[in-house]
């Protein structure tokens, strides 16, 4: 069996064949109209994924524990995306699609040279097929209390925040970030931080829009209230609010280890009192 890793060098040797992006687009068109349509009775509202502009759908079975994926979208380029990811995914098992680390996409442009709301929908996509892994590798009775971080740009500090938080308490959360106006990219020093201390994170900047019906438990506003306007949050979730210092004003990397060491010694301790609160029943 190919492997997830071998499965994004082919994309990657592929795409590394053509020239501009229209030529990239080209291809995602061919691909989208090589990959067979989805029946109509598949094509259901548990298929359907959230957060993309376009309707897409992807139907996945298990089978001890292997994943099976088919896919189908209205719109033809979205379709060739959705056919590269079951293209890395299916017939691969659960345990390994649910912690993938897709580099594929960054090495070949397709966040830089994609659209914001076509972004969107990827992140809708991978979290999607996430979901149905972990369903497979039977972590279906395992819920985890789902969190956003945001703040304006996602580029530093709601990062930072996602980052530590899926690796030192993922067993209870799983987080996500996001911002307002994002700034298209994840701050170089944010990533230097983490990786300081052993946190290898793939972020993404990405818009609040992609996660407006998304059933978060809690969203935390991460800006620095006293010298920039916090967004506001208007769908699912008790709202709370933890400051910090925008790192990026300053550009100093001791400044980014500042507030990821202050993110990662009070966001806990703020979690650890939802978490008590949410077992005695208070509401949110």
């Amino acid at each position: 069996m190919t492997s997830i890793q071998e499965k994004q060098q082919e994309i990657i040797d592929d795409f590394a064949l053509l020239g501009a992006w229209d030529e990239k687009y080209a291809y995602l068109i061919e691909l989208g109209q090589s990959m067979p349509d989805l029946p109509a009775e598949l094509k259901t509202e548990a298929n359907l994924v959230r957060g993309c502009q376009s309707s897409v759908w992807f139907h996945s079975t298990c089978k001890d524990g292997i994943l099976q994926i088919q896919a189908d979208s209205d719109a033809m380029i979205v379709k060739g995306i959705a056919a590269l990811l079951v293209e890395v995914f299916s017939d691969q098992p659960a345990s390994l699609v649910r912690e993938a680390n897709l580099s594929f996409i960054d090495t070949i442009g397709m966040w830089k040279n994609l659209s914001s709301s076509r972004n969107n929908g990827l992140i809708a996509m991978l979290e999607h097929l996430r979901k149905a892994a972990r369903e497979c590798a039977g972590e279906s009775g395992m819920t985890k209390h789902q969190l956003l971080f945001l703040c304006t740009g996602n580029s530093c500090r709601s990062q930072l925040a996602e980052a530590i938080v899926n690796a030192q308490l993922g067993d209870q959360w799983l987080a996500f970030s996001a911002g307002t106006k994002p700034a298209g990219y994840v701050h170089p020093k944010a990533l230097q931080a983490l990786a300081e201390i052993g946190i290898a994170h793939e972020g993404v900047s990405k818009s609040v829009d992609a996660f407006r019906d998304h059933p978060f438990d809690l969203v935390i506003t991460v800006c620095d209230s006293a010298a920039e306007d916090c967004p506001l949050w208007l769908g699912q979730g008790r709202r709370m609010h933890c400051g910090f210092p925008d790192p990026a004003l300053t550009d100093d990397i001791e400044d980014f280890r500042k507030v990821r060491d202050d993110i990662a010694q009070q966001i806990p301790a703020l979690l650890n009192d939802f978490l008590a609160g949410h077992a005695e029943g208070k509401p949110a």
